[in-house]
């Protein structure tokens, strides 16, 4: 899971990402502080599988979060936003929904609420893509549990590192559609534009080296070179 925080109150920020840094699903987060930095990294926010943004930012261009749902969605990118604001007007509520964010979250909140929400949602999100609202998928004799972070095949758990365990959920989430190269890239990795300190096409032999002793690896096809498909 890939979360986007917006949030200009640098304490809270750290508490949030600190929260997220212990669940296991979490590959990456990055925290943003304004509008403008947001903007800057908007041709990266179709990456993350979940926002959680501010309402009310530090902006010199008299912009809050309500924008930058409303830019998000412009772009037709219906990733779950989780808006948090000390505000809890009705009508900044009615508005925050009207932009067709997901979840709308008063402060002070506790913490360990706010990881539920965004974990539901999370959840939520991906049974469009095949991962139920359950514990453990089974896709074959390869099985996921969800709590846990951990793939199995015939009970047998699979031994992963971090980066290859999400590379095989991504795959394992959409099976048997074609994921492009750039796609499961930006998924991966922290900057999808620091092409030195990443090689797809590296891992993927490494996770399926991982998978061949239990001889799955021919799982993960290459066709015609920028794509990649899983499929039993």
């Amino acid at each position: 899971m890939n979360i986007l925080i917006i949030e200009d109150d640098d304490f809270l920020a750290r508490r949030i990402k600190q929260v997220f840094e212990r669940t296991v699903i979490t590959n990456r987060i990055t925290v943003l502080y304004s509008y403008e930095e947001f903007i800057s990294h908007i041709g990266d926010i179709s990456y993350y599988d979940i926002i959680l943004t501010d309402i009310w930012l530090n902006c010199n261009l008299n912009k809050n979060g309500i924008d930058i749902v409303k830019t998000i969605r412009k772009k037709w990118i219906f990733t779950p936003v989780v808006m948090i604001s000390a505000y809890n007007d009705i009508s900044m509520i009615q508005n925050a929904f009207k932009c067709w964010a997901n979840d709308y979250m008063v402060k002070p909140f506790r913490l360990q609420e706010l990881e539920i929400r965004t974990l539901r949602w999370f959840n939520s999100y991906f049974s469009n893509l095949n991962i139920q609202k359950k514990e453990d998928k089974t896709y074959g004799e390869l099985t996921y549990s969800f709590n846990k972070n951990e793939f199995y095949y015939k009970s047998s758990l699979i031994s992963l590192t971090k980066k290859q365990k999400f590379l095989l959920y991504l795959f394992f989430s959409q099976p048997d559609s074609l994921l492009t190269e750039s796609y499961l890239s930006g998924k991966v990795w922290w900057d999808i534009y620091e092409e030195k300190h990443r090689n797809l096409r590296v891992v993927i032999l490494r996770l399926k080296k991982a998978l061949k002793p239990i001889w799955i690896e021919s799982w993960i096809y290459n066709v015609r070179w920028e794509w990649y498909i899983f499929r039993k």
